[in-house]
């Protein structure tokens, strides 16, 4: 089924899907929910109602059709399952899944929201005060254009911002964050005229934005659930909102607990939306091969460097950080000094290039 609601500040588990299923070769009761603390994972339980269920050969192979009855509309396929018991006298098998997918994710949609848990970088930005930097900034949300078409909205709550903040000491994960992906012209622009992409190309966008905030994050942060909608047109001249498509997933992501602290707390609001605004940019930085590899390698180097005021690494030693920041910015100059420079001469000089001794 399609969610309905707002999970901005959601924490419990989230049931996706409870009805007729199949899995490979059985029918029965098939039930899909998304957890979401401590870490977001996707459970699924079959009950087997009909088929061959042989208790002495169950095999823990990875089954090769977990999904809604065939002829449902839209179909709900359980994307890349695993076992993790099969048995019992209720006949069950469960299991964990990498995704859930709701009708078809490769149909056109106009607009897509995304929702992502442990967004930290919008605490700092806010300073934990929504109403006041709404006020401040005179808006009643934070709108930013990432391309000639389209803009991202990003939506939170206080109870959200609250939740984040250090001196709470929560652990694990609540979703802080809904970010919209719409047409920048769309209240203006006829239904007709509106650009029409799937939900797949739109997560692929987001995720590259992802990548982008995780470095203010202080820790990785991802969508744990996407969904599309489209508009209607009716023979009333009315306009409804219809959903096309959704998108579960259950991405590695730092907890709360583990989060490193991010450069932005020394700036605003108005400093993320401009750097949001970068995004374009940071594109095309993705479309160069070593920038490509490299830049999630030098993520991880650059969260072993920065601060914890909780967690397991908080007291970390100060040669393991000097380690991680020094292998951090050997490789960035690399990348800088060699691998983007386009005259083969001075590349050759500057793969030479030696850091001084210290004194």
């Amino acid at each position: 089924m399609f969610l309905d609601k707002d999970l901005v500040g959601q924490q419990e588990d989230v049931e996706l899907f409870n009805n007729i299923g199949h899995l490979d070769n059985l029918e029965g009761r098939l039930t899909v929910w998304l957890t979401i603390n401590q870490t977001p994972r996707v459970h699924w339980e079959f009950e087997t109602a009909r088929g061959e269920y042989d208790f002495d050969s169950l095999s823990f192979a990875p089954p090769q059709k977990l999904s809604s009855w065939d002829g449902s509309e839209p179909q709900f396929v359980v994307g890349r399952p695993t076992f993790t018991f099969r048995g019992g006298q209720r006949r069950q098998s469960r299991g964990y899944a990498e995704q859930a997918l709701y009708g078809d994710i490769n149909a056109g949609a106009h607009y897509f929201d995304f929702y992502l848990p442990n967004t930290d970088f919008l605490r700092e930005a806010t300073a934990s005060d929504l109403a006041a930097i709404t006020k401040a900034l005179k808006c009643k949300s934070f709108v930013v254009e990432i391309s000639n078409d389209w803009s991202v909205e990003f939506s939170t709550n206080q109870d959200a911002l609250d939740w984040l903040k250090p001196e709470f000491q929560n652990r694990g994960s609540m979703v802080t964050l809904k970010v919209r992906l719409f047409q920048t012209k769309q209240p203006s622009t006829k239904i007709q005229d509106l650009l029409s992409i799937s939900l797949s190309d739109a997560s692929k966008t987001l995720s590259e934005l992802c990548l982008m905030l995780s470095y203010i994050n202080g820790g990785y942060i991802k969508p744990i659930y996407a969904i599309a909608k489209k508009f209607v047109e009716m023979e009333t001249d009315r306009v409804i909102l219809e959903d096309v498509s959704s998108l579960t997933e259950a991405p590695l992501i730092v907890p709360q607990e583990e989060l490193g602290q991010g450069f932005i707390r020394y700036f605003g609001m108005q400093d993320l939306l401009d750097f949001v605004q970068c995004f374009p940019v940071f594109q095309r930085m993705l479309q160069s091969p070593h920038w490509k590899e490299k830049w999630i390698i030098l993520l991880e180097w650059y969260f072993q460097g920065i601060p914890r005021p909780f967690g397991r690494r908080r007291n970390v030693l100060a040669p393991v950080v000097a380690n991680a920041l020094g292998t951090l910015l050997e490789n960035l100059a690399r990348i800088i000094l060699v691998d983007e420079e386009p005259n083969l001469t001075q590349r050759k000089t500057n793969e030479t290039l030696k850091a001084k001794p210290r004194l």
